[in-house]
């Protein structure tokens, strides 16, 4: 049968045999009333083509169809739209048991129902690019799964109230971060390494083989050309989804960073001595570091101590080698969490660019009174949860722990919706009906979630003391829960592991699940949690280069325990988890059951115990009675009679709702198996089917009759369209021959006119003929007289040109003279100038006729500082500027010269700037060698001395421009230095 829930005899055995029956046949597919059972086959049906989704479209009852998950699809989004309700759909089972394949047959054929043309191809496009982008960074194999989802997964579309999907939007919880640096035996790293591995990037990144690496098992799963295949689907969805070149770059160089992570090896005399980078891991970590863009030394300082700040004061402790170990390797899981929660940030982005997800979660429809909504929303959405499936592994980690929880709440909250709160709305609602006994989790709920009191609570206060340990969490464990019947520690002294009574069996969790304490003291993850994550552990989001920041708050790693506590993870999970369960909480839920028939992940293979084991912990059995035996539909009066009042009353009566008008529907529909309570009629579940058949029908019908009425009113139209058009035929048929009767006479008429009009144009031709021959002869006459005035003009205009050449030119001569003219005075200028700059110098000789050994005469800037280049510092020379009239005083200081005018008033000297002034210029020197020139306390030492007078001799004797001066000519001075500089040596003599 399809619907198990129809079972006569109803127990284990019946279930397991009917769903073994139906797996042997490829009917993969069952129905728990409106629950649906799913068995993985582990191999492909051809149950997912086009055609099939076409028998998926708007069913009026499950019966019209086998079951399938296209039918849940259909329900949750033609209720969507019925109802203006958001809808969510849970997504269960043990991990391997096709859950993440289920929500994406789920998303493809929602989309596909909702006909939103090029937007919604373009929104499935992207979902599906984004799903090869997902599995690569966030699956992983496991023993149970060689493609198991690391991590939760709640797709969210969006869509407007005509159905038509405009976004989406992906919210992950608790990637598995802990598999970055270790696995378990036969299990695998993310999917995403050894694509890397397989592609060119390994040779780029000069990485070796994946099993050189600690963070590495040696076993894989991929084959190298498999993986390399893989790779190039990577990036080709990385491209599609809208990451760039710079963007992918990014991504890499990270993952090759955490890769090179478990090579950087410590080093130290004792366990307890401070730990320092081994000497063959130096050249790693400065990789390390490249790679993510830090400086090398505050990457080092961060992996091998921590700082503290307390009061103000900074409190430097290093790390043991133990310590810098935990701190390099929650730094590569940290790196990774925060890379994954960045991409789906991106993601989102792009799915949703208009934020409409963030928008329509607060909008939630509120309560209909009579038939209305109070506030309707302006979109609506269906959310599909896939999240990790009960797991128990030989050595149980953190993860494991929040794994099996997550799995405890969607129990829980299957169980309120199909037992508790059907069970408590009856007896609220006044109705007799048979109690089912089911096994209620809320105690472990409790043991785990309590406050302030709860294995989180604890955990989460454990982690902030500075010396717990291990033991003490375990010990403080044992004394708050040793009474609890679901939490138990095996007997020894030495044993710090516990055991968990979960709905799906014990989990014991060793030692190692506490290695949380030892990750939250290293100061990386409480950065990491300080910036940019929100309460329930996911990354603001933001387009900022989160590369670039790696570097920067790494260089910065500081913890000031001063400021209020940092979420931890746990906390973090639990409010995410408590989101969660509330948001799925206020939306009409729909579950879908995954069974893992085999553990070999055989196709055709059924293994009794296994799949037994599954139906009990999950409640299957029950849920099969209480569906058979329960009403799972209830619905408000106002409710029930705005969907089903057409039954029995006709579409413009004002009904009151209630029991009276409720139960009449009822008769009229022939429903008998019902219960009316005080303020809902309940229902079973395929009597709403029913019921939503006959509404149907009844449309359908009034479609029926609105066509042929239509039809009828449209045939009257065109009849009197046709009696009009034959009658306009006649008033034109009698109009035509009256105007055929009075055409002759009016044609004879004509003709007459035209006779006459013809005599009169004759005549008019003639005289316009002989008035244009007048015309023409006066217009010949005008136009000889025109030419003769043109000639005159030209001849005028030619001798007014010739009168202006003559007159430029003279003009010309005359600027020419002018301008030999200020020649002339200019060259007697300059020469007049080169006079009294040659006194200048003269000035400068003592008495005996010597030049003073500080004075150089002509020079420029440049010029001064290369002869001072070499000298030491407080060399000093006089110079006359080049470029302004007076003198310069130049002097070296520690790397550079210092330059400064001279000013010449009423026959006394001082330096611009200065107060102090001399008679002479030897005066103001001699005082500024004994005396500070500035604030910075420059002083004049030595003078920069002029050459020897045979030297300068034979510079006068070559001077091309004859002069007797004992110093170099002023036009030489300049082309001698500049030969020099450019000869890249310096010199001291001018």
């Amino acid at each position: 049968v399809d619907d198990l829930a129809t079972l006569s005899n109803l127990n284990e055995e019946t279930l397991l045999r009917e769903l073994q029956l139906r797996y042997n046949k490829d009917n993969i597919y069952s129905y728990v009333g409106d629950i649906l059972v799913a068995v993985n086959p582990f191999k492909q049906l051809s149950i997912y083509k086009s055609a099939v989704q076409e028998i998926y479209r708007n069913l009026l009852s499950k019966e019209d169809g086998a079951p399938h998950i296209y039918a849940i699809a259909d329900r949750a989004y033609h209720g969507m739209l019925r109802d203006k309700k958001n809808q969510c759909c849970v997504i269960s089972g043990e991990s391997g048991a096709g859950k993440t394949e289920s929500a994406k047959y789920m998303i493809q054929h929602i989309i596909w129902l909702c006909h939103s043309g090029q937007a919604g191809q373009s929104i499935e496009s992207r979902i599906l690019q984004v799903n090869p982008l997902l599995e690569a960074f966030g699956n992983a194999a496991t023993i149970m799964n060689d493609n198991s989802s690391r991590f939760g997964k709640y797709t969210e579309l969006i869509f407007d109230t005509s159905g038509r999907v405009c976004g989406a939007k992906i919210s992950d919880y608790l990637l598995e971060k802990s598999r970055v640096v270790r696995q378990q035996h036969g299990e695998q790293n993310f999917h995403i390494f050894y694509y890397i591995f397989a592609s060119p990037l390994a040779k780029k990144y000069s990485l070796l083989k994946h099993a050189d690496y600690p963070y590495f098992r040696t076993e894989q799963l991929f084959s190298t050309r498999k993986a390399a295949e893989m790779h190039e689907i990577v990036v080709t969805a990385l491209r599609d989804v809208g990451f760039g070149e710079e963007e992918m770059s990014m991504l890499f160089d990270v993952l090759a960073a955490i890769v090179q992570f478990s090579h950087i090896v410590f080093k130290s005399p004792d366990d307890h001595d401070p730990a320092a980078i081994a000497d063959d891991s130096v050249e790693t970590c400065k990789r390390v570091g490249a790679l993510l863009g830090v400086d090398n030394d505050c990457f080092k300082n961060a992996l091998m101590s921590t700082t503290t700040i307390t009061r103000g004061e900074a409190i430097v402790r290093p790390y043991t080698t133990s310590q810098a170990i935990d701190s390099r390797d929650a730094t590569a899981k940290e790196l990774y969490r925060r890379m994954f929660a960045w991409i789906i940030s991106f993601v989102n982005s792009v799915l949703d660019p208009e934020g409409q997800a963030s928008a329509a979660s607060s909008q939630e429809p509120r309560i209909r009174l009579r038939g209305n909504f109070s506030n309707k929303p302006k979109c609506l959405m269906i959310g599909i949860l896939d999240i990790f499936g009960f797991e128990n592994f030989f050595l149980n980690s953190f993860e494991q722990l929040c794994i099996n929880l997550a799995n405890e709440q969607l129990q829980n909250f299957f169980n309120e919706h199909v037992f508790k709160s059907e069970m408590e709305e009856y007896r609220r609602e006044g109705v007799d009906a048979t109690d089912v006994a089911y096994a209620d989790n809320q105690p472990i709920l409790e043991l785990f979630l309590g406050r302030p009191i709860g294995l989180f609570s604890l955990l989460d206060e454990e982690s902030h003391f500075p010396r717990a340990t291990d033991l003490s969490l375990v010990e403080k464990f044992q004394d708050h829960f040793k009474a609890k019947k679901m939490f138990f520690t095996p007997q020894g002294v030495d044993s710090y592991e516990f055991h968990i009574q979960h709905y799906a069996g014990t989990v014991h969790l060793p030692p190692d699940m506490v290695h949380i304490l030892s990750d939250s003291s290293v100061s990386v993850i409480a950065d990491s949690f300080q910036a940019a994550i929100s309460s329930t552990g996911q990354i603001v989001p933001s387009r900022a280069r989160w590369s670039s920041n790696v570097g920067k708050r790494k260089s910065q790693l500081t913890t000031n325990t001063t400021n209020k506590r940092a979420l931890t993870v746990s906390a973090q999970f639990r409010n995410s988890l408590e989101l969660l369960v509330a948001t799925m909480g206020s939306r009409v839920p729909h579950f879908v059951r995954c069974i893992k028939p085999n553990t070999e992940k055989l196709p055709n293979a059924f293994a009794d115990d296994f799949v037994l084991a599954q139906l009990n912990y999950t409640g299957m059995l029950e849920t099969t009675r209480i569906r058979k035996e329960g009403y799972s539909v209830r619905l408000r009066f106002e409710e029930f009679m705005e969907r089903f009042k057409i039954i029995a009353y006709s579409p413009d009566t004002t009904i009151e709702p209630g029991t009276f008008s409720c139960q009449r529907i009822l008769d009229v529909a022939g429903i008998t198996n019902f219960k009316i309570g005080r303020t809902k009629v309940f229902l079973k579940y395929y009597d709403a089917d029913t019921l939503d058949v006959k509404v149907a029908n009844f449309k359908a019908k009034a479609k029926q009759l609105q066509k042929v009425v239509r039809g009828y009113l449209q045939r009257l139209r065109v009849r009197a369209m046709r009696l009009q058009r034959d009658k306009t035929h006649r008033l034109a048929i009698a109009l035509f021959d009256t105007i055929e009767l009075s055409s002759a006479s009016i044609q004879e008429h004509h003709k007459r006119l035209l006779e006459l009009d013809i005599r009169r144009i004759e005549a008019e031709a003639a005289a316009k003929a002989k008035e244009e021959e007048e015309r023409a002869k006066r217009s010949a006459a005008a136009l000889k007289q025109q030419q003769q005035q043109q000639k005159q003009q030209q001849e005028e205009i030619a001798a007014e040109k010739a009168r202006v050449a003559a007159k430029e030119r003279e003009e010309a001569t005359a600027q020419a003279a002018a301008l030999q003219l200020q020649k002339l005075q200019l060259q007697q200028q300059q020469y007049q100038l080169q006079q009294q700059k040659q006194q200048y110098q003269l000035q400068q000789q003592k008495q005996h006729g010597i030049f003073y050994d500080f004075f150089h005469g002509i020079l420029s800037r440049r010029e001064a500082e290369v002869l001072l280049i070499d000298k030491p510092i407080g060399c000093f020379l006089l110079r006359v500027s080049a470029t302004k009239f007076g003198y310069s005083l130049t002097y070296r200081v520690d790397t550079r010269c210092r330059h400064y005018l001279i000013n010449q008033k009423s026959n006394k000297f001082n330096l611009v700037g200065s107060d102090v002034s001399m008679e002479t210029l030897e005066e103001l020197i001699r005082y500024y060698q004994q005396n500070d020139i500035n604030e910075d306390g420059d002083r004049l030492t030595i003078p920069c001395g002029q050459a020897p007078r045979s030297r300068l001799q034979k510079d006068v004797d070559s001077n091309p421009t004859g002069t007797s001066d004992p110093v170099i000519g002023a036009a030489q001075l300049p082309n001698t230095l500049s030969q020099r500089f450019k000869a890249g040596h310096s010199t001291s003599t001018t």
